[in-house]
């Protein structure tokens, strides 16, 4: 495996595949860092909570169910 430098400057966005291993180093500014993450799945997913995961008590979808609702927007449709 190679380490591959891809530097994201102050207002710019990277992707990756979700798969990618990503990191970066420390924040040495006195601002704090602000990400978001998006997520593409598709419309047959269902929700299976494993009791670890810190955003688990912002979905509201039960168990089994599809991902829908206002947190999980359709962004496309044939």
């Amino acid at each position: 495996m190679e380490a591959v430098p891809f530097e994201i400057k102050k207002g710019q966005v990277g992707y990756h595949h979700s798969l990618t291993w990503h990191g970066s180093p420390s924040n040495r500014s006195e601002h704090k860092r602000r990400a978001i993450a998006v997520h593409y799945m598709p419309g047959h997913t269902v929700y299976a909570p494993t009791g670890n995961h810190p955003m688990e008590a912002h979905i509201h979808v039960k168990a089994g169910e599809f991902m829908s609702g206002e947190s999980f927007p359709v962004a496309y449709r044939k």
